[in-house]
């Protein structure tokens, strides 16, 4: 995964985790590494761990360049405005070890520190999405960090690693069956066409291929099918921290396919095959689907059919179903390329395993008040680190 760290004539620290993507409910397992060049006036080596949401909409406002009366003449600007809202739902800090302060701080050497933690199994996956109205983002983060509390003018010791959660996938039915009723001017009954449609899996990755299989009897209709429409739709729920919503919603592929003459069937062993491939391309991204407090994605499968369009129909156009799926996040993140020193050959310490619990909390700043996540607690004054960061972070 990637990260950032600091370098500095002491020496450098990293961190890495044994597995690039998590899933909540699993452990962390990782390493932090250590290479102290010269004394270093710190001495305890701490691990912050944060989740965090970001909401921003962007406003679109057109702002009148010259004074006076407005006319054809008058010219203006596109302004933009950013409306940022944030949620930091998983923030602890834990001391990984204690240096012995009375040689005056770390002595020159290599460590490494193995550590562990469980993940909560409520947490919402990671997620990146953007477009013209909106960008949202879910992260998470692990720093190692040593204040110099023995010289505070000295610079900190630190880095940043990124981690990728997968929200679990609930289980989706994969079938269903619904009825068209086609009716003439005077609301009669042309028929009834029953459809039925199963795809192969509840939860896809981008770059999947995804088949489903459709079977239609319109046996008892004297009215045709003209076409069939099959749509995979993402639908955006975007909360900010004052209760507002925006809902959104994104065709991401689509197929159309011949119908269906009246009183014909597809059944069996001539039912129709649909098969489309969910490709990350430079205009569709496809995001995973994810639950949190400000960010929900969900996404469907939709298909629909269409009767012929007539001035003596009472009723015709749409008929469809949507079926829910999970769309999981397929990015491929690499760990991060720890540069070892020459002669690397650290002192390996004890594993620690890490219990994140509310003693670990760590204060954050009233702007950025954690919503929680289900059963999270919440907290309201930032510490003095995590305050200076709070204009920086991506």
């Amino acid at each position: 995964m990637g990260g950032s760290a600091s370098s500095d004539k002491f020496g450098k620290i990293f961190v890495k985790t044994e597995k690039n993507v998590y899933f909540p409910g699993e452990t962390v397992s990782g390493w932090i590494f250590l290479n102290i060049v010269q004394v270093y006036p710190g001495s305890t080596l701490e691990i912050k761990i944060k989740g965090k949401e970001v909401l921003e909409i962007f406003k679109k406002a057109e702002e009148q360049t010259q004074g006076g009366v407005v006319s054809s003449k008058t010219k203006k600007n596109l302004v933009v405005e950013t409306e940022k809202h944030e949620n930091i739902f998983y923030h602890h800090k834990m001391p990984i070890y204690a240096f012995d302060t009375k040689k005056k701080g770390i002595q020159p050497g290599q460590y490494m520190f193995p550590f562990s933690f469980l993940l909560q199994s409520y947490l919402p996956g990671s997620f990146e999405y953007k477009d013209e109205d909106v960008r949202a983002r879910i992260y998470y983060k692990i720093k190692a960090h040593i204040i110099p509390d023995l010289k505070p003018k000295e610079p900190h010791m630190k880095f940043t690693q990124k981690v990728m959660l997968r929200e679990k996938h609930k289980s989706n039915i994969t079938k269903t069956v619904f009825t068209g009723i086609y009716k003439t001017l005077w609301c009669l009954s042309s028929g009834r066409t029953n459809v039925s449609f199963e795809f192969d899996k509840d939860h896809y990755t981008p770059n999947d291929r995804f088949t489903m299989n459709i079977e239609v009897d319109n046996s008892t209709s004297s009215i045709p099918i003209q076409q069939f429409l099959l749509f995979i739709i993402a639908k955006f729920t975007f909360t900010t921290k004052d209760g507002r919503s925006m809902t959104k919603e994104r065709n991401m592929a689509k197929r159309v396919f011949p119908g269906v003459p009246a009183g014909g069937r597809l059944m069996d062993d001539k039912k129709i095959f649909v098969e489309l491939l969910m490709k990350d391309e430079k205009d569709v991204y496809f995001p995973a689907s994810v639950h949190a407090n400000l960010i929900q994605c969900d996404y469907f499968v939709e298909l629909s059919y269409i009767y012929p369009q007539s001035k003596t129909v009472c009723f015709s156009g749409y008929n469809g179903e949507r079926l829910p799926f999970t769309m999981i996040t397929g990015e491929n993140l690499a760990n991060s390329s720890v540069a070892t020193p020459n002669n690397w050959n650290p002192t390996v310490f004890p594993a620690t395993n890490l219990l994140l619990t509310d003693a670990y909390l760590y204060k954050i700043n009233q702007e950025q008040l954690t919503m929680g996540a289900p059963k999270q607690s919440e907290s309201t004054v930032a510490d003095d680190d995590e305050k200076a960061k709070l204009n920086t972070e991506n």
